[in-house]
């Protein structure tokens, strides 16, 4: 929201002078209307400050995924409408319910009014919209054909959306495994290991190596719980910081393409997204190499970034399009056999369509193989680590009875 600072003459003529928050001088203009006064000038002479001390925490102040998607496709029909794109965007900020979109949108809608292309006022919003969107819309609007740029965008978004949400739905179930796993050896570890504890140590004796190591570490968890707590939130605090940061980032996507099953999951995922990024771009009307550029910005993965910069140099060398990817060295060698017979049947764009929909498939085999790895080594691991911890408890107390058997 804008701050405005007017002056306005009452039915009878009396000048009035204040300030208010609004969208825009026209919003203003009709507020007052509807007050009974008539504006007489108005300057704008800031912006809104709304935000309370929740709004500056990231993680609850954030543009879902499935936020920005509806947006996509309010907007995408309400501009098919007929309507300006002043209009429209009016229009979306009334029907989003996420307040950091909200509050981008009404930036939006001031800089157009100030005379801003429209890519340019969402360019300025980098933090809400994705690069990809931003592009795409600016070749929509340079083409004409910000129509068709939008309805492609919706269709992109929402499937890209619906992958990562299957993702998400798969991984809950052993996530959930593997916190209550944590929860039920920690209850055996404070509550009742020392229980066994005491009657062990009233029976006197000495206790066999194992049972005397889970009474160490039993005894250890019950002293210093509170800060052992302190510590896991810390280390896990500290972890996401430092993965947000460069060199976590490369770290992390290093591991990404090295780990066992995990490393097939992201180069299926990798090449979904390429298929259906360039086939958007490409079939927008957006050069080769401009395409390219783009798409190292949405890629995902700093080191098939940093490659994808040789395959860019490729292409303006008059490489094929097919040989600056395999240079890559990630994409499976039916993607490349399809791109190719694209490349040379002219059918680019819809291979590369084809490609997208077989490996959103091969994704979700990927997903599957995977939770069908994790699952029973959670449950083996789980078993395993309650059966050593139950085995040090009943080994002193069979030997006992064994004695005096």
């Amino acid at each position: 929201m804008a701050v405005f600072q007017y002056e306005a003459r009452s039915l009878e003529g009396t000048l009035i002078q204040g300030k208010l928050d609004i969208a825009s001088k026209e919003d203003l203009k009709y507020k007052l209307l509807n007050d009974g006064l008539i504006l007489q000038k108005a300057k704008k002479i800031g912006r809104a400050n709304d935000e309370n001390f929740l709004d500056k925490i990231p993680i609850l102040n954030r543009v879902k995924h499935k936020d920005f998607i509806l947006f996509c496709r309010q907007f995408e029909v309400i501009l098919n409408s007929g309507v300006s794109i002043v209009e429209a965007i009016k229009t979306s900020i009334k029907q989003t319910t996420n307040k950091k979109l909200s509050k981008a949108l009404t930036d939006i809608y001031d800089r157009i009014l100030e005379g801003q292309m429209l890519s340019d006022a969402f360019a300025s919003r980098d933090d809400v919209f994705p690069d990809m969107f931003i592009q795409m819309v600016r070749v929509g609007e340079m083409s004409g054909n910000l129509d068709f740029v939008l309805r492609s965008l919706v269709v992109y978004y929402d499937k890209q959306y619906k992958i990562i949400k299957k993702v998400k739905s798969a991984s809950t179930y052993p996530a959930v495994v593997s916190v209550a796993s944590l929860g039920i050896v920690l209850f055996l570890m404070i509550k009742i290991v020392p229980m066994f504890g005491q009657t062990l140590d009233s029976m006197g004796g000495e206790l066999p190596a194992l049972t005397a190591a889970i009474m160490a570490i039993s005894n250890f968890l019950v002293d210093h719980t509170i800060l052992i707590i302190l510590a896991i939130i810390g280390s896990a605090i500290g972890v996401v910081y430092y993965a947000k940061t460069d060199s976590g980032k490369r770290i992390l996507d290093q591991l990404k393409l090295k780990i066992p099953l995990i490393n097939n999951f992201t180069s299926k995922a990798i090449t979904s997204n390429v298929a259906r990024s360039m086939s958007l771009l490409l079939s927008s009307g957006m050069p080769l190499v401009s395409a390219l550029n783009i798409l190292k910005r949405v890629i995902g993965n700093v080191i098939i970034t940093e490659k994808f910069d040789g395959a860019v140099d490729m292409i303006n060398n008059g490489h094929k399009f097919v040989d600056a990817l395999d240079s890559v060295g990630i994409f499976p060698p039916i993607f490349l056999h399809m791109v190719g017979v694209g490349e040379e049947t002219g059918e680019m764009e819809s291979m590369l369509n084809k490609s997208a929909d077989f490996f959103d498939e091969e994704i979700d085999e990927a997903v599957s193989r995977i939770l069908t790895m994790i699952e029973p080594l959670l449950i083996l691991s789980l078993a395993l680590i309650v059966g050593v911890i139950m085995a040090s408890v009943l080994l002193p107390i069979v030997s006992m009875m064994n004695v005096v058997g």
